[in-house]
């Protein structure tokens, strides 16, 4: 995967569902800009400073896009791409732990204790 994803310019995924959007992160992780569909997952992938988010099923948003993308200053864009992930696992088993700490409050009551 690293071998591919250095050699594209952009992450594009005009998807119309996606639980999570790992392909987003992974090219995120990898340095490349994003253009994703403004959808599920994908939505708190994008920012206006690594990447564009377009309306689902929306070609012209898409295509315009990708035209603004070859205008575009890929490296710093990527720079800010792959900053965005640092944390991004911490930041994710903060949220589980807080949603734990939510749901069973007697588990994390007991922990501590132990």
């Amino acid at each position: 995967m690293p071998g591919f994803l250095s050699s594209i310019d952009v992450v594009a995924m005009p998807s119309r569902w996606e639980s999570f959007g790992q392909v987003a992160l992974e090219g995120r992780a990898a340095g490349r800009p994003l253009i994703a569909s403004a959808c599920d997952g994908l939505i708190d992938q994008t920012d206006a400073s690594w990447g564009w988010s377009v309306p689902c099923d929306d070609i012209t948003a898409l295509a315009d896009a990708m035209s603004a993308a070859a205008k575009a200053d890929l490296n710093t864009m990527g720079l800010a791409a792959r900053a965005s992930t640092h944390r991004h696992l911490e930041n994710s088993m903060d949220c589980w732990r807080a949603l734990a700490r939510e749901l069973m409050p007697q588990v994390a009551v007991q922990k501590r204790a132990a």
